[in-house]
């Protein structure tokens, strides 16, 4: 194997992230990171909950700035630590969840079940009933859930999925199947209180012409006696982790040189000796932390069903290696830097 004279450097430039004055001086003590390893006994990560509460402010102001009724809701697939829903709670947020352990967590950091939205296909009839009971806003994907909640004869909030134009996606309503639930009898005490949708990427025009056909639908569903008041335009907001020049310089220089081991700057070249056999990486087990300890940063490899990540934490310090472990146990949970609601 041999290089090509002229290929690019493997090297990309560094993306700094924006940081917190509490994440300069975390980074700036010694030791302070390799003890809390020690302590929990494994990788961890830092979470500081009241960036979630500053963004769920801005969000607010923007409200109240456009005049518009709104409501914020975080997804709570995009990070489960009960922080998280604990800082939504003390700042008025609602909390999207899609499982009864979901729901479950989020009532147990104080979020109120009228302030939760329930989404996601093939709901349980356990979520649904759960959800019900609660008072949460529950988005609808089929027929099929409006008959499991009128079976269930508890007052609930619907809104009804619509299926975004030429989406090939098999979640959400169709135009006639809006028509069919909108005109329905037998409902009972369910209420439509609305529609929404989600849209892929983050592009505020898509959102805005969908969301503007749907207040059509709204005054429709109004003129058949819904109470339908609500457009929730569901994907999340994205977010600014980087500075723009540092972004740009990334993207400017993105090729296959920089992946794959450099396999797309490379050229082969005839040789007669056996290549020797390259050990499996990452390890093949799911359920074993792969680990490289390298001056003072361990890193660990772990596999989350197809989802692969790389968790970094600090080794601990020569002083925190001579202490024993506590004898208590100490109880984790798996955070992860946030920016707010989605």
């Amino acid at each position: 194997m041999g290089l090509n004279a002229g290929a690019p450097p493997c090297a990309a430039p560094a993306l700094p992230a924006h940081r917190d004055d509490w994440e300069r001086r975390l980074l700036a003590d010694p030791d302070l990171l390799g003890d809390i390893a020690f302590a929990v006994g494994g990788p961890f990560h830092v979470m500081f909950p009241a960036r979630v509460g500053r963004t769920i402010e801005a969000f607010r102001e923007v409200f109240e700035r456009t005049g518009v009724d709104g409501a914020i809701y975080y997804g709570k697939k995009a990070n489960k630590a009960g922080c998280v829903a604990r800082a939504c709670a003390e700042h008025g947020a609602g909390v999207d969840v899609a499982s009864v352990g979901e729901l479950n967590s989020a009532l147990a950091q104080g979020v109120r079940g009228d302030e939760l939205m329930v989404t996601g296909p093939a709901k349980s009839d356990e979520l649904l009933w759960l959800a019900a009971r609660h008072g949460a806003l529950i988005a609808v994907d089929t027929d099929d859930e409006l008959d499991q909640l009128a079976a269930q004869v508890i007052p609930v909030r619907v809104l009804l999925r619509a299926l975004p134009p030429e989406s090939d996606s098999r979640f959400g309503m169709t135009g006639d199947e809006l028509d069919r639930a909108l005109a329905r009898t037998d409902l009972g005490p369910v209420r439509i209180a609305g529609f929404s949708f989600h849209l892929s990427g983050y592009q505020p025009i898509p959102r805005a012409e969908l969301a503007a056909a749907l207040v059509a639908r709204c005054r429709e569903a109004r003129a058949l006696g819904h109470p339908a008041t609500m457009i929730s335009i569901g994907g999340g907001f994205a977010v600014d982790y980087v500075a723009e020049q540092s972004w740009r310089e990334f993207t400017e220089g993105a090729g296959p040189h920089w992946f794959h081991g450099g396999r797309g700057s490379i050229r082969t070249t005839r040789t007669t000796a056996r290549p020797r056999a390259r050990p499996r990486w990452p390890p093949s087990s799911t359920t074993r932390a792969w680990r490289k300890h390298c001056g003072t940063t361990a890193f660990a490899w772990r596999s989350n069903r197809a989802a692969l990540s790389w968790t970094a934490r600090a080794a601990p310090s020569s002083a925190s290696k001579a202490r024993k472990p506590a004898p208590h146990r100490v109880s984790r949970t798996s955070c992860s830097r946030s920016t707010g609601p989605a």
